[in-house]
């Protein structure tokens, strides 16, 4: 035989745990009993009457005189004694503090909610879940109010507590993470067995980014953390919560918007200077560049005067002269700045033997050694490593750049170059 824990006594909710706490409400309700007075609260059952029972070892319960296939008494059943402990202790809590609260009412089809707080004629159901409720349940069930447009509350049993005041949506299970993302304002309230921890969480769902990059702080999570106890749960505008959690969280999120504006500061003053700095490099560049071209276009027109000359001489003594210019081993700075400047990069190829082999701090030495043999294959190596690399290849090259005066002038102007077309890379704070 089934046991359930509440009955319908002369059209009023009763329920076997409150009966017991007194003599004569047990003695009143056992007379009842034998007179067949006692109804199951489900009203499609087919065989109503219950008896009352309660003795030395047992807690006390109601049951089905005759045994019947009954929707109240299958969902009784099937929920747990934990469950019923927090259910027990949320309904004696709000009904002392002057909340009309119902355990256990049918508000849609074959369901019956935990609670049910009645303010102003609207129902407010509260629904008490576990980490073994399933997804489908949980959908099933929000589903059906907000088909019937019922504003729901979730709260999740929680036998151990996190201490931690650091909270990742993507580590809670499943029944925590559903009441974050499913419920109107984000929120979760868990409780334990005894009602001394009860913790209310939202998640802030403001973004936080520079540039397109999302910006993260260990100090301000995106989850909030609220601990109180049972004392302080109450129930306002349709919503369970905990006394002085708006508060708290609304305080959290001016702090941490005012964190996030202070890191944004720092963020665009540094990209401003990285700017600038860049800006000098590159018109430091230009001028090399153009004193390069003048001094090109004199060596061109000199080159010019001679081979003039030189034709002149050959047709005098009616002979041709070739003439050879011998490729010098190194480039000076000028020459490098004229073929950077005449330099276009490179399509990106992820299959190349240059890009999928990772470089190292030695490697990028040696690339920067031939940058004075050969700048224009090595400038377009190094920017496309850095632009398709890994982030640790952007961390080599950027410590081997701070530390760019060791090496020769005509390099570190070549990386001058090069850090202007990656500039743009930024942390979080």
């Amino acid at each position: 035989m089934l046991q359930i824990e509440k009955a319908i006594w002369k059209g009023k909710e009763i329920f076997a745990f409150e009966i017991s706490q007194d003599y004569n409400d047990e003695k009143i309700i056992r007379q009842a009993s034998g007179r067949k007075e006692l109804l199951c609260p489900d009203e499609n059952c087919k065989n109503r009457i219950l008896k009352y029972c309660h003795g030395e070892k047992k807690q006390p319960y109601f049951a089905h005189v005759v045994n019947t296939d009954c929707g109240y008494e299958k969902y009784d059943n099937e929920t747990t004694e934990y469950t019923k402990a927090i259910k027990r202790l949320l309904y004696s809590h709000l009904k002392k503090h002057g909340y009309d609260v119902k355990m256990d009412v049918k508000l849609v089809d074959k369901h019956y909610s935990h609670l049910v707080v009645i303010k102003n004629g609207v129902y407010y159901p509260i629904e008490i879940i576990t980490k073994f409720s399933s997804a489908n349940r949980l959908d099933t069930i929000k589903r059906k109010y907000d088909e019937k447009q019922i504003k729901s509350n979730w709260i999740v049993t929680d036998i151990n507590s996190n201490d931690d005041d650091s909270v990742v949506e993507s580590e809670l299970y499943f029944a925590k993470r559903f009441s974050l993302n499913e419920t109107d304002d984000n929120s979760l309230i868990t409780i334990d067995l005894t009602g001394n921890s009860v913790i209310q969480y939202c998640m802030d769902t403001n973004t936080y980014t520079f540039d397109g990059i999302e910006i993260s702080s260990k100090n301000y999570p995106n989850i909030f953390k609220f601990t109180s106890d049972l004392s302080n749960i109450e129930f306002s505008d349709g919503k369970l919560q905990v006394s002085g959690f708006k508060e708290a969280f609304n305080g959290f999120l001016i702090k941490k918007k005012r964190a996030f504006d202070k890191k944004l500061l720092q963020l665009k003053e540094q990209k401003e200077k990285n700017r600038i700095e860049a800006q000098k490099a590159f018109e430091e560049a230009q001028r090399f560049a153009n004193l390069i071209k003048e001094k090109r276009l004199q060596e061109e027109q000199e080159r010019e005067k001679i081979r003039q000359e030189q034709e002149k001489e050959k047709q005098k003594k009616r002979k041709k002269k070739r003439v050879t210019l011998q490729k010098p081993k190194e480039h000076s700075l000028e020459e490098i700045f004229i073929s950077l400047s005449e330099t276009k990069l490179m399509p990106y190829n992820p299959d190349s033997k240059d890009q999928m082999l990772k470089w190292d701090k030695s490697k990028f030495e040696q690339s920067f050694e031939k940058i004075i043999m050969e700048p224009c294959t090595e400038f377009k190596m190094i920017v496309q490593k850095l632009r398709y690399g890994t982030q640790t290849e952007r961390m080599i090259f950027k410590q081997l750049y701070d530390e760019r005066n060791k090496y020769d002038a005509r390099i570190v102007a070549v990386l001058a170059m090069i850090y202007t077309k990656v500039i743009d890379d930024i942390g979080n704070f």
